[in-house]
């Protein structure tokens, strides 16, 4: 057994270091990292975006609904709990907003954040679309009225018939 490792430490010497025939660990890393962020900017280039925060209308696509939940209960529900009831951040399943309550407000809030709260921009981490998609699944917590929901806080939103 020890001559068998002496042997593979010379072989892998010759292969790694000296004939450099296959990478090493990390060089095997920057080009995965590589190949990772060409797809990733294929991809976003594949994407079509038809609205911007001021057009974003709530999409009602079940696949898209379930995606902005994965994203809200992954990243969201620390602040505005799970149900949407909120803890550190405000509650939003009642009609009480504190920077407006329709799909462009709530798109513009989750694209720019609120300035000086724990609410950060999303802009530079999610596409368009993800934004659209976390808004929409907002837009279906209203009026769930979980127990233990923070109070009203904000204007009272009434949506126009839309």
């Amino acid at each position: 057994l020890f001559y068998v490792t002496i042997v593979y430490a010379v072989v892998y010497l010759l292969i790694f270091h000296v004939f450099k025939t296959a990478p090493l660990q990390e060089e095997k890393y920057e080009m995965e990292m590589a190949a990772a962020e060409a797809l990733k900017a294929n991809q976003a280039a594949d994407i079509v975006v038809d609205f911007d925060e001021n057009t974003v209308t709530p999409t009602t696509d079940a696949v898209e609904l379930a995606d902005g939940q994965k994203f809200f209960e992954s990243q969201c529900a620390v602040c505005h709990r799970k149900d949407g009831g909120g803890l550190a951040g405000p509650n939003l399943t009642d009609k009480y907003w504190k920077h407006g309550g329709s799909m462009s407000d709530i798109f513009k809030t989750i694209k720019h954040g609120v300035p000086n709260t724990a609410m950060i921009s999303w802009e530079n981490m999610l596409n368009p679309v993800k934004m659209r998609n976390v808004a929409s699944y907002v837009m279906t917590l209203q009026g769930t009225n979980p127990p233990g929901g923070l109070p009203p806080d904000g204007q009272l939103f009434e949506p126009e018939n839309e």
